[in-house]
């Protein structure tokens, strides 16, 4: 075998492994893998795969299940924040929500955002990337959706704004969902619009954050709570 890889199939069809042009030009062009080889490879969808890669073509190859597991119960961490920018810093945030298990990365253009469309086929490209990377089992949803919509998002929510009532992050009960503004910030028609629909101000601090690390800071205290808990 070439070496420990993790490899993303898009379709599996009983004991049948489906891997895209991507993953062909991944293993069988730059790695080296043959038919016949060993290679693990998860669906995103919370299972790990051992296979036995079999049928290559100029565009896909295909590989035969001999050992299946489940991991465990998905994260229910939701981050949404408003979109940034740069695409660097966008795809840099992505990667790191992924390794660290979020179930959901929800981009939203608000009033103050600079940017308000994005190319979401290129956010899924490097959320494969970094799940394959990082052997994990299960890819986030990645979607743009509206301020209503976020509005109208149900559990436990919480979101880093600048308020009077604003709690550090220690007194709360973990969130299902985490609202971080733009460049710029929300404005104050946005917090309270936010607050009035059940989201809890919360600070990260004294210091002014970036979008994307306040999100990969409360990603991160976040998820090592849930585990250590």
């Amino acid at each position: 075998m070439p070496g420990n890889f993790t490899f993303y199939t898009h379709q599996c069809n009983g004991q049948i492994a489906h891997f895209d042009e991507n993953e062909r030009r991944h293993a069988i062009v730059s790695l080296r893998y043959q038919s016949g080889d060993s290679i693990h490879f998860t669906d995103g969808l919370g299972t790990l795969f051992e296979g036995i890669l079999e049928e290559v073509s100029k565009t896909a190859f295909t590989a035969k299940i001999v050992h299946a597991k489940t991991t465990s119960v998905r994260s229910q961490l939701l981050m949404v924040c408003g979109i940034i920018k740069s695409g660097d810093r966008l795809e840099w945030m992505v990667e790191k929500c992924t390794e660290l298990g979020v179930s959901g990365i929800y981009l939203v253009p608000t009033t103050n955002s600079e940017r308000v469309k994005i190319n979401l086929d290129r956010m899924q490209r490097t959320a494969i990337a970094a799940l394959k990377q990082s052997h994990g089992a299960w890819l986030p949803e990645i979607r743009q959706i509206s301020w209503k919509e976020v509005l109208d998002l149900k559990g436990e929510k919480w979101i880093a704004a600048i308020a009077e009532n604003a709690q550090p992050i220690s007194n709360l009960t973990a969130p299902e969902v985490c609202l971080i503004g733009p460049e710029g910030d929300f404005t104050q028609t946005e917090i309270q619009e936010a607050i009035h629909a059940g989201y809890k101000p919360v600070t990260l601090g004294k210091t002014v954050l970036r979008t994307e690390t306040a999100v990969i800071a409360l990603a991160a205290s976040i998820q090592l709570r849930t585990v250590s808990g």
